[in-house]
């Protein structure tokens, strides 16, 4: 995986194969994993986080996940608004290139603006 380290990449993998069924690793299986203490794993997962590898929901239990795996509609409903901000940016995107810009990609990005905390994509 470029641009990250191999410990970094390792906690990927370690998130992949703990998560059973759709129901990811905890913080402190994924560190006994990883044989780290608690605090070591929960910064790896921060800087992943940093990099928009991973991504949870503050405050919720077993809601970490790996950005670049998320596909199904059932995913995106647990995306922060900042993630799925992203998410709609990167579709808008390859919306314009698909089809040269238009009305979908303008639709996509009004919907990303309106997100309760999310920061705008463009100036109106």
């Amino acid at each position: 995986m470029t641009g990250l380290s191999p410990r970094q990449a390792d906690c990927l993998q370690a998130i992949r194969d703990l998560t059973f069924d759709g129901v990811p690793p905890t913080v402190a299986e994924l560190s006994a994993h990883l044989g780290l203490n608690v605090s070591g794993a929960h910064r790896l997962l921060s800087a992943l986080r940093l990099r928009g590898k991973v991504d949870w929901r503050k405050g919720e239990a077993r809601s970490l996940y790996i950005v670049e795996d998320q596909v199904s509609p059932m995913v995106i409903s647990r995306l922060s608004n900042e993630a799925l901000r992203r998410t709609l940016a990167i579709a808008a995107g390859e919306l314009a290139q698909r089809m040269g810009g238009g009305q979908a990609q303008d639709v996509l990005l009004r919907i990303a603006d309106r997100l309760p905390g999310a920061t705008k994509l463009r100036a109106a």
